[in-house]
């Protein structure tokens, strides 16, 4: 988008921000907590549909961001791969689609406005499109909604609901406020083996044991004997409550207690999951041709996988030279530091490009949507005008996104037919 016009934009939508909050605000009667909470997620919502009239303000569309960049070898790789899912498919080949979902607390809304701008160019039906589902954390929580056949529209009305019930008073926040809103949520003795529309996989993280370890809940398991299951680490989605695993996935250190005692945020070891879910998707493909002993290996569940990647922005702590270390520096704290602000939590750099480069292996289109907002938002933060820019910026940076967005419809509906 040229920088006049964005510009331009941006400060139409912050007046425009600023007059309808106000406006509404001083309308608005006395009501209880409850009343008034509702009242305010109503009128946010109103605010977001209105808001979409501004994006015609400008003069000429904008300029696609990929349009004037110089080829890299991921876009050689990229149109290989949607070249040979085509050809796939006029061979009547079998695909399925990943949709893997980072974590960032709150910042879940910027995420489920990336859904709703795919949806306005796909249709309602956008998720019938994708068989599997990965989520981390918050990414957790809108996995396992979305897989439940919860709309969009609903996940972006839970995440207000949910930082007016929970993101009360100082950190840590109590945990049975957590509890009870999953349990809403998700139902008292759902499980995830009652997930059946879809594949769904969220992580947590095993912290009673050093090192902590990474393990994953699932409402699938291998084609093999329940000990072989075991062993590789796939429990029975039978004994797994959905709102227990949105529970293990969701207890980031510090803002909630661990659940059990021992499970606390995914996000710890792989706040972006697609990696896991790649590798989930290999194992079961294995296990279904060994179980029916095909000698030429041809895969029987999914012939190709398009991993589709969307994250929500994890602004990560860059440590400045008063926190350099030395070789022999030996400060433990310096050490958290650094480990902290590299490692933890991580969702892009070599994460994704080790996900992109497998999934061009197998001949997948990948692609990721992360938008790197002007500000940074907190896990927890409330404050409705902020959270309204981070929506708002989202949709920016969709429309800017849009021949890669073109690209995805186009192979989700050729995928469909």
């Amino acid at each position: 988008m040229h920088t006049y016009i964005k510009k331009d934009l941006l400060e139409k939508q912050r007046a425009y921000i600023w007059g309808m909050m106000c406006s509404k605000t001083a309308s608005k009667v006395p009501a209880e907590r409850n009343e008034k909470a509702a009242q305010k997620r109503a009128m946010i919502i109103e605010i977001l549909a209105d808001i979409d009239t501004l994006l015609t303000i400008a003069n000429s569309p904008p300029t696609p961001a990929s349009a004037t960049q110089t080829k890299t070898p991921w876009d050689y790789q990229q149109e290989a791969a949607i070249q040979v899912q085509k050809e796939n498919k006029e061979n009547g080949g079998e695909r399925v689609n990943l949709l893997s979902l980072d974590g960032g607390g709150i910042r879940g809304l910027v995420v489920i406005q990336m859904l709703s701008e795919l949806e306005k160019k796909f249709g309602a039906d956008l998720l019938s499109s994708f068989g599997w589902l990965g989520g981390t954390s918050t990414g957790a929580i809108l996995a396992l909604a979305l897989s439940q056949g919860k709309s969009v529209a609903h996940c972006r009305s839970m995440y207000f609901r949910l930082k007016d019930e929970l993101f009360c008073g100082e950190r840590p926040y109590d945990g049975a406020l957590l509890d009870s809103f999953l349990r809403s949520e998700f139902g008292e003795d759902t499980t995830l083996a009652d997930i059946t529309s879809k594949k769904v996989m969220v992580t947590t993280c095993l912290a009673n044991v050093c090192p902590p370890q990474l393990k994953l809940l699932r409402n699938y398991q291998l084609q093999c004997s329940d000990v072989e299951n075991s062993n590789l680490g796939f429990g029975s989605p039978k004994n797994v409550l959905v709102r227990e695993a949105a529970r293990c996935s969701s207890a980031a250190p510090t803002y909630f207690p661990p659940f059990d005692k021992k499970y606390v945020d995914g996000g710890l070891l792989a706040n972006n999951p697609c990696p896991q879910l790649l590798t989930d998707v290999q194992l079961v493909n294995t296990s279904l041709r060994m179980a029916i002993g095909r000698a030429d290996g041809t895969i029987v569940e999914c012939s190709r996988a398009w991993s589709y990647c969307i994250s929500a922005p994890f602004f990560r702590y860059s440590p400045n030279l008063s926190f350099a270390v030395e070789l022999d520096e030996t400060d433990d704290l310096k050490l958290i530091n650094i480990m902290w602000g590299t490692k933890i939590g991580r969702a892009d750099g070599t994460i994704v490009e080790c996900s992109r480069a497998w999934s061009y292996c197998i001949s997948a289109p990948f692609f990721r949507y992360s938008p790197n907002l002007s500000f940074a938002v907190e896990l927890d933060e409330t404050d409705d005008l902020k959270l309204i820019n981070i929506m708002w910026g989202t949709k920016v940076y969709m429309n800017e996104e849009s021949t890669s967005v073109g690209q995805l419809i186009d192979l989700l509906k050729s995928c469909a037919r």
